[in-house]
């Protein structure tokens, strides 16, 4: 991560937690714990650090949150699809639990599948030909643009806040 994205971030829990102090060291030193996570990694384990924490987080924290939420990212497809297949089979009432469980990857998976209606009007023997679309997909999908834009909202907002604090 480049060094003006970590300043961002720092921003952020600046913004946060009014203790937080933002220094050109501190910027490096994060910059150095934090060098094999991306900025959109950081970006949202900043939000979710901000949304459970009522103290200031150390470059640990968020590289220890990143690390988890990629070990909670990685399900196994062939379960996935045999949950979405089960809740189908129930009807309207699986399809909105589908709608409200589903992670965000499973949703974009089925999304470019043609949308929730996909399993619903398709029979059991189609069924079979698309878990394999469905496993394709599922494995190249990656967080979806909705939950991005949503952590890149809540950061850019609080990192202006913070950009403003700072230069007073």
């Amino acid at each position: 991560m480049k060094a003006q994205e970590m300043r961002q971030i720092l921003a952020f829990f600046s913004a946060t937690y009014p203790n937080f102090k933002v220094t050109e060291v501190s910027t490096q030193v994060w910059c150095q714990i934090c060098s094999d996570i991306t900025y959109q990694e950081a970006q949202a384990g900043a939000v979710k650090y901000c949304r459970e924490n009522t103290f200031p987080p150390v470059p640990a924290n968020l590289v220890q949150l990143v690390k988890a939420s990629k070990k909670l990212n990685q399900k196994d497809p062939n379960q996935v699809w045999e949950w979405l297949v089960t809740q189908f089979s129930k009807g309207d009432r699986g399809r909105q639990e589908v709608a409200e469980k589903a992670d965000s990857k499973t949703k974009s998976a089925l999304r470019q599948l043609g949308g929730f209606n996909y399993l619903s009007t398709t029979n059991l023997d189609s069924l079979r030909f698309a878990r394999k679309d469905f496993i394709s997909i599922y494995e190249q999908a990656t967080e979806s643009e909705e939950a991005k834009q949503e952590n890149n909202f809540c950061l850019s907002l609080v990192t202006n806040l913070a950009q403003r604090k700072l230069l007073k």
